[in-house]
């Protein structure tokens, strides 16, 4: 089953009905996890990891002493998603690129699959980026992957073959809000 978690919806689909209501994501796999990142649990808008950054001035190229004028005109950049992304922890980024799954679909996840992880773990990269601080230290414990095993029980793998469906690990849409679950 997988999960949409924008407040709207907070809704878990089976594979079969996704592939019905024909919700297959279009999205370039490359762009997949990043398309995965910006589904908020607590907006039901998309979340452009851009925009939660405080822009910085533009790297002036001329010596001396800038004048009032051009202290006026400087210019605010804002770092690429990448950018923002490559200071974080790679194990957190994993986590918070998940599709957020349970069931036949994910059965290492247990009950409730990766729900809790994924979630906390988006939660901490928003924080993160929006702070300009980085992660907080123990963040491996608030997500749940500190002991023997967790992260196998937050990170899918996807194109694993599972029960109840004939085919692989889709990428999917919520046919309700057409976020990227």
């Amino acid at each position: 089953m997988h999960f949409c978690p924008r407040p709207s919806c907070q809704r878990f689909y089976h594979s079969s009905c996704l592939t019905k209501s024909k919700s297959r994501d279009p999205t370039d796999p490359s762009l997949r996890r990043l398309h995965l990142l910006s589904s908020s649990p607590d907006s039901d808008l998309s979340i452009e990891l851009e925009n939660l950054a405080p822009k910085e001035p533009a790297q002036k190229r001329r010596r001396g002493r800038p004048s009032a004028a051009s202290l006026l005109t400087t210019h605010l950049v804002r770092k690429t998603a990448e950018e923002l992304l490559g200071d974080l922890p790679q194990m957190l980024l994993r986590i918070a690129e998940q599709p957020i799954v349970r069931g036949a679909a994910f059965s290492q996840g247990g009950v409730s699959g990766n729900v809790r992880a994924v979630i906390h773990a988006r939660r901490m990269v928003y924080e993160a980026i929006g702070g300009g601080r980085g992660v907080k230290e123990g963040w491996e414990e608030e997500v749940g992957v500190e002991e023997p095993g967790g992260e196998e029980r937050a990170i899918v793998k996807i194109g694993t073959k599972h029960r109840g469906n004939s085919g692989l690990l889709q990428p999917w849409l919520c046919p309700n809000c057409w976020g990227p679950i």
